[in-house]
């Protein structure tokens, strides 16, 4: 990165009072990537503001969009999903995620927190196939 653009991209997260958005990896992105990210629509809503937080900058506009649009939001079981660590994951993980079947079953759903974003879908899968969900205690 050219030192003009690490400047460009200080001033904008000033001018935003976003200035905690910086970390290493911010200055890895081109100007116009962090442009695009903070000029999505979403940051205007309280719902998604929680998750503008320094480790976006792990996704692109596009990931963030595709994420951010999936009409599992709506449904209140996902709601405690919508964390910044969803950023640990890419949009097809995300959805695959959100789609295991295994969800539909009560006994799973005190699975459903923030830190699923730590693993992959095959990782949940084969948790959710250990035989100790077989036992009724």
């Amino acid at each position: 990165m050219y030192p003009e653009e690490r400047i460009l991209i200080d001033k904008e997260l000033k001018k935003r009072n976003l200035e905690h958005l910086k970390c290493d990896y911010l200055y890895l992105c081109s100007y116009n990537t962090i442009l695009e990210i903070l000029n999505l629509p979403y940051w205007n809503d309280p719902k998604y503001q929680g998750l503008l937080t320094s480790n976006i900058w792990q996704s692109n506009a596009q990931e963030i969009q595709t994420i951010l649009s999936l009409k599992e939001w709506k449904d209140p079981k996902y709601q405690g999903l919508l964390t910044s660590s969803i950023w640990n994951s890419n949009a097809e993980e995300v959805q695959i995620i959100l789609s295991l079947r295994e969800w539909e079953d009560s006994r799973y759903q005190g699975l459903l927190t923030s830190s699923i974003w730590n693993s992959n879908a095959q990782e949940i899968q084969t948790k959710l196939l250990l035989s100790y969900w077989k036992d009724e205690k």
